[in-house]
């Protein structure tokens, strides 16, 4: 699985996110590699799941054909461990 974390420029915020997100997939027991992304960039990026900020999510949606593979993750707390892990385990369908 590859997961794709994405912020408006790709620095800051994406790479706090992306630590973050390798701390909920071991939680899941899930293996997947973690890269990140600025927002213009990510749609043309393939990955299995987006994870970003809810108001960049919001946009990646929108950026989206919706017959897109892709499944979008909006959270609100780009450390909340347990939020990250809630939002992936939905996602997955779990």
């Amino acid at each position: 699985m590859k997961i794709l974390v994405v912020c408006g420029v790709g620095l800051g915020s994406s790479h706090i996110l992306r630590l973050t997100v390798r701390k909920a997939l071991a939680r899941l027991g899930v293996k997947a590699t973690v890269e990140v992304s600025d927002l213009t960039s990510a749609p043309s990026m393939l990955s299995d799941l987006w994870v970003s900020l809810t108001e960049f999510a919001d946009a990646l949606r929108c950026r989206v054909p919706a017959d897109s593979r892709h499944k979008v993750v909006g959270v609100k707390s780009i450390v909340d461990v347990d939020e990250v892990v809630a939002a992936i385990r939905k996602a997955l369908g779990e």
